[in-house]
Formats: C-alpha cells, sequence, structure tokens
C-alpha cells in the first residue's frame, strides 16, 4: 500500500514555465462561445486575449461554459481582466502531483475520543464492548439509528450508557434511488456489504447491475458498486455485452462487471461507447491508478487500512450498510475522490452529473432514480497569526482593524484551518452544473466549531486580509491551486456549490450536516451539537456524530464482530471488525441515508425541498430539550462556549414524513374472502 506522499509524488506537477493547462470559464454560453472562438483564433486584435491560437486541451463538451486551454502565466493573467471571462485558474486536475491535498487536510475527521478507555454500545458506550461477541450482539447498532427513528430523545428518561433495546421502526429503506458515497479508498469486501447473509427483515441483499441490464448474470455477494469503474456497464449495457469476453469480467464477488480499461475509456472516449451515449461528452482525465484492487478491495484485500483511507468504509456502513445505515436498500455506489489512486473532485462532479442523467428509467416509475451523494469532507486554510480583520463592516475595505493576535471571533475555532469560500472555479462551475442537474448534494457542516451563516446574516462578509484597506474581493490566498477567499464565515466548499442568487436573494443548495454530541448540557438533560461541529443558522439540522459505531477498515482501535467473516469459493474472508466514529463526517453519511428514505417516496425532491421538510416537519427541538445558547454579535465578545448554536436552528434529523408514503395496508397471503367485509384503519 503506498503512502499517499509517495503517490503524490507519482502524478503529474505544475511545469515552473511555458504553455499550462488553464480552465477557463464565463458566466453563460454566449460569452464563453465568443472568448472561445478568440482563442482558437490566430491574430485576434481583442483586448487581453492572446494574438496567437491556443491549444484546447479539454473541450469539455458536456459543459457550455468551460474548457481547458493551453497558456503562458502572463497570458492568463490578461485574460482574467476580459470582461466576458469569470475565471482563468490552473488547471489542478491535470497537475495532481503539484495540488492534490493531503487526505488529512480536507477530510472532516475527529481523532479524538470523548474517553480514556475502550467505551460502550448505543448512545454512550461504556463499559466497552466484548471481545468475544455473542449471537445478542449481532445486529447491534450505533445511535445513529433508534436517535434518529422519532423527533424526542428516546435516552430522554433513561441513562447514556443504557444499551436501549428497541425494533428500530422505519418508513422508508431507501429503494430506487441511487447513493453515493465520496470519500478515500473503501473495502467493499466488509462484512457489512455483503447481501447473501442477513440483515433487517426486508433486506434484499443486491447490487445495482442486475436492474442495469445485466440481468442476464447472476449478481454478486457484494452489494456496492464502484461509480467510475462499474456505472458504465449500468448506463450502457449493450456496448459491454456486445463484446462480453473483452469488456467484462467477473468480479471477486461474482458481480459482472466492465474490465476497468474499458470503463475508464467508456468516460474518456466517446468512440468506446453506444452510439446513444456518443454526444453526452467526456471526462478525459481519469488515473490509470484507479482500479478496483487500489480503490475497492475485495474480500481478502483491504486497501484502506492505513491512516489516509480509512474513512470511506465507515461513511459507507452509516449511509447504507445492511446494520449501520437508514438506505440498506439503495443502489449502493462508491468514488474515490480523496487521496490516493483517487479521481480529482472536478471529475467526480462531472461523473456524477454525467451518470445521473443517462443513467436508465427505472420502469416501475417511468422515471430515473433520485440521486443523492455523501460527501464528508471540505477544504480550509490557515488564518494568519496577524494582519487585519473585518467584523461586519462591508467588503470595500474600510474598517478594518490590526490585529497582532486573533481576536475572539477569530480564536474560537477547534481545527487550525477553517472553512473558506472560493472564488470561480472550473471546479466550483463543474458542481453548480451537477446540482444543477438534479444530484442532491449532502455533505459535513465540518469539524471546526466554526460559525457559518447564510448570506443575508451580518457576519457573512466578515473577513480578513494581511494588509489594511484591503477589499474582499482582493483578500484571497490560492489553496490547492484555486483562490480562496478569506471569509471567516461563509459555507466554504464543498458546500458552497450549490449558491445561487435570484432576485436579490442568495440561498444555498446543498445540504451541509452538523455533529450531534452524545452527551448533554444541564439538568434535566439537554442535548446539544458537539463541541467541535460547525454551527450558525447555515447548519439547518443535526445528525449523531460523536462516538457512533460503524464498520471499519484494518486501522485504528477497533471493536469484534460475531459475524466476522465469511466464505467465497472456499476462501475465508479478512476479518471483518467495527469501530467508534465521529465528527461531522459521521453525521453527513446518517444524514444522507435518512434523506435517501426520503427520496424514495418524494422521487422529485431537490435539494431546497428536503431543507423545506426539515424546516417544515422534522422541526426544532424545544427549549427544553435541546442547548442554543447566546449568539455573539461582537469581534471580542465571548466566544468560548463550543456548545453555542450562535443563532443557529437546533434541529435534529429524524424519520418524519415525508408526505409521499405508503398508506397504512395489510399485507395477506393465501386468503379467501366472501361476503360483505367492511375494513376500519384505526
Amino acid at each position: 500500500m503506498a503512502d499517499f506522499a509517495d503517490y503524490k509524488d507519482t502524478l503529474p506537477k505544475e511545469p515552473s514555465s511555458g504553455k499550462k493547462a488553464y480552465s477557463v470559464g464565463c458566466a453563460n454560453a454566449a460569452d464563453w462561445q465568443f472568448i472561445d472562438n478568440l482563442l482558437k483564433q490566430s491574430g485576434t486584435s481583442e483586448t487581453n486575449v492572446p494574438n496567437a491560437a491556443v491549444t484546447v486541451t479539454d473541450e469539455k463538451t458536456h459543459s457550455q461554459t468551460r474548457a481547458v486551454y493551453q497558456l503562458t502565466d502572463a497570458e492568463a493573467v490578461d485574460l482574467r481582466k476580459h470582461a466576458k471571462v469569470s475565471y482563468v485558474t490552473i488547471d489542478a486536475t491535470r497537475y495532481a502531483g503539484t495540488y492534490k491535498p493531503q487526505p488529512s487536510e480536507v477530510l472532516d475527521v475527529v481523532k479524538n475520543y470523548r474517553y480514556d478507555a475502550n467505551v460502550k454500545n448505543y448512545r454512550n458506550i461504556n463499559p466497552a464492548l466484548p471481545s468475544s461477541p455473542v449471537e445478542a450482539d449481532k445486529n447491534r447498532a450505533g445511535y445513529q439509528l433508534l436517535r434518529c427513528v422519532n423527533k424526542d430523545d428516546p435516552w430522554e428518561y433513561a441513562t447514556i450508557n443504557d444499551a436501549l433495546m428497541n425494533r428500530l421502526e422505519y418508513h422508508g429503506d431507501g429503494s430506487d434511488v441511487d447513493v453515493v458515497v465520496a470519500d478515500t479508498r473503501a473495502w467493499f469486501g466488509h462484512i457489512e456489504f455483503q447481501g447473501n447473509l442477513g440483515g433487517p427483515t426486508k433486506y434484499r441483499g443486491t447490487n445495482a447491475l442486475k436492474a442495469g441490464g445485466a440481468t442476464n448474470y447472476t449478481t454478486g455477494s457484494c452489494d456496492v458498486l464502484d461509480l467510475v469503474l462499474d456505472a458504465p456497464y449500468y448506463i450502457d449495457p449493450d456496448w459491454f455485452n456486445a463484446n462480453p469476453g473483452v469488456r467484462l469480467t467477473l468480479r471477486w464477488d461474482g458481480t459482472r462487471v466492465p474490465v476497468e480499461s474499458y470503463a475508464r475509456l467508456w468516460w474518456s472516449d466517446s468512440s468506446q461507447r453506444s452510439a446513444a451515449f456518443s454526444s453526452i461528452g467526456t471526462v478525459s482525465t481519469i488515473t490509470t491508478s484507479y482500479t478496483r484492487s487500489n480503490c475497492n478491495g475485495s474480500n481478502t484485500n483491504d486497501p484502506a487500512g492505513s491512516s489516509s483511507d480509512y474513512h470511506a468504509t465507515p461513511c459507507m456502513s452509516q449511509t447504507y450498510g445492511r446494520q449501520y445505515g437508514w438506505a440498506f436498500n439503495s443502489n449502493k455506489w462508491f468514488a474515490n475522490v480523496i487521496g490516493t489512486s483517487a479521481i480529482e473532485v472536478e471529475e467526480f462532479f462531472d461523473i456524477l452529473k454525467l451518470f445521473h442523467q443517462n443513467k436508465p428509467t427505472n420502469s416501475k416509475y417511468g422515471t430515473k432514480d433520485p440521486t443523492v451523494t455523501s460527501n464528508s469532507w471540505g477544504y480550509r486554510k490557515s488564518i494568519n497569526s496577524s494582519g487585519y480583520y473585518y467584523f461586519r463592516t462591508g467588503t470595500d475595505g474600510t474598517g478594518g482593524v490590526s490585529y497582532s493576535s486573533k481576536p475572539a471571533f477569530m480564536n474560537n475555532f477547534y481545527q487550525t484551518s477553517i472553512r473558506g469560500e472560493y472564488t470561480s472555479s472550473s471546479m466550483i462551475t463543474a458542481g453548480e452544473e451537477m446540482v444543477e442537474a438534479g444530484v442532491v448534494f449532502v455533505c459535513s457542516a465540518g469539524n471546526t466549531n466554526q460559525k457559518l451563516v447564510q448570506a443575508d446574516h451580518p457576519d457573512y462578509n466578515n473577513y480578513w486580509s494581511s494588509g489594511s484597506n484591503t477589499a474582499l474581493a482582493s483578500a484571497t490566498a490560492t489553496v490547492y491551486g484555486i483562490p480562496m477567499s478569506n471569509t471567516i464565515n461563509r459555507q466554504g466548499f464543498p458546500g458552497q456549490i450549490g449558491k445561487k442568487t435570484e432576485n436579490g436573494v442568495t440561498r444555498y443548495r446543498t445540504i451541509a450536516v452538523g455533529a450531534l454530541d452524545e452527551d448533554y448540557t444541564g439538568s434535566p438533560n439537554k442535548e446539544r451539537k458537539a463541541n467541535y461541529s460547525n454551527m450558525g443558522n447555515l447548519i439547518r439540522f443535526y445528525a449523531p456524530g460523536k462516538n457512533t459505531l460503524a464498520s471499519s477498515t484494518n486501522y485504528g482501535t477497533r471493536y469484534n464482530r460475531y459475524d466476522s467473516t465469511y466464505v467465497i469459493d472456499s476462501t475465508t474472508s479478512t476479518t471483518s471488525e467495527d469501530r467508534l466514529f465521529g465528527g461531522t463526517s459521521s453525521a453527513c453519511p446518517t444524514a444522507a441515508g435518512i434523506i435517501a428514505t426520503k427520496l424514495q417516496y418524494m422521487r422529485h425532491w431537490t435539494g431546497d425541498d428536503i431543507l423545506g421538510w426539515i424546516n417544515n416537519v422534522v422541526g426544532q427541538m424545544p427549549d427544553t430539550d435541546f442547548y442554543h445558547g447566546t449568539e455573539t454579535t461582537t469581534a471580542t465578545g465571548t466566544w468560548t462556549d463550543q456548545y453555542s448554536m450562535q443563532g443557529g436552528p437546533g434541529s435534529i434529523i429524524w424519520d418524519a414524513e415525508s408526505g409521499g408514503e405508503d398508506p397504512t395496508t395489510i399485507e395477506t397471503s393465501n386468503v379467501s374472502v366472501a361476503g360483505n367485509i367492511t375494513i376500519s384503519l384505526q
């Protein structure tokens, strides 16, 4: 298993001089067509546009507002000045050896446990889980399930050390919804994702290829498919089935899947598809190291057993795992987008958009299945220890205050770096196109104890700069090759990709999830956010996050399971274990799973609809049951209360009805009815 730093060193790096790949984007299709035509011409007299024709590196035919061109640094600086150009940024995707972030820098991971010793099942794990589990431990769960069954806290009249016994009622299971977990390398071979070993009463245990055109073949035992490597067969089965001996193979679990090279070609080369998909656009920079062995593993290969890669497997289990997930009957997908062997984030956005737009129609409904994606990661940057801060002063650079040590509102963070908002870039555009296409994007709010607010909040334009009289537009720093604004209280990336301004109103269309603490404040007990969780009125709700229970890779402190191994073709699998998992990284997949169970019934819902459901149906917790704290409104006020919501709502997501659930039904078998019958449902 390659170390991330060593892996990054093998990737292409930005040249020090000469022509480089630059992403160029415009606000609309007309402006981009104008700029694109000029860039391809020789002898243009247009100001700020290179006189000589430039080379197009990537046409991005699936997008109407951006492409990649070969420019010198000086040409890029000049082109940025053109009125029709929104951005010119280095194409960090092509120079991953220079700009690919370290996983630990972007993952929303809390590595510190609340307790010094190993801890117990359900809400609070004390004493430790048994080293030799018995059959009664087979279907144990963390509080991310039971806490979200109803609005009221089931531990309200018990102690958090109690492992409550409950049948776990639920409305939906995520059926006919595509759920994509985007994260680090994962372990598909964990027993949590094996569909032939039992599970919930109505658990089906199958993967999506059975419904995607491969119906002549037996679906294998593993529930999860890879978006990059397996989705081409789901979308375009005719092309793969036309030459199955060359283009298809059997995965370790028995699922018939594309040969990896042909899967990557399907995305990058329009001639390697059926005619129906030849003009949908291509994604041309997928690394050849994106393989099943590197990114997914098998029954005997766990590629994620390291500090850089352990993160995806618990996220997957809490989204759609058979034991720990809400959406246990969803179409389960995964994409490696962070760290070793990963596709780039922009590639992920483009691939997910194309997947959502081109997947097969579900014959049951006559529509394509909804798509929801869980993203427990976020880009961050540090704040200078000295400089100037601008607190509720506007954006023009006036009113800045010099500081030699950080004022209170900049010094209350749980981590050393915070989320800042990216300025325009091709990566942002790709994300916006994905959201606009209809993908429901769920993301972790972040573990910085950072106040994040809506655009109409007085703190929205708070920022910092190294110099005085610096307007917000100029207060930026380059993070992973792209300019990031020095904002302090805005959403940041990737949550910002859904931001849209209409009729003077700015709103976010992504769904950011805060982390609920497993402990309480005061007497009587009040639930509260985790001390590290971001908050503010942008974070509309919270999900269990601190010290939940999840499936584990071969890394860190782990707990034995009752069902720990299985056999395929006389080969016993690598032992599967569990772990404690925390942070908004845990809250996000739990919320994404619950949201998938709502999309099961409300297939037309957008991110806005889900947020409306949160506001109007899920609702806020009453002050008697949830700790809100007091919002601080000055730069130097009291910011030490790490449990304060800082003016944000105190909502906890739960299995509230969407309005589309099936009416009460009576299940019958081999029943014969005669005469006059009246049935009344009370």
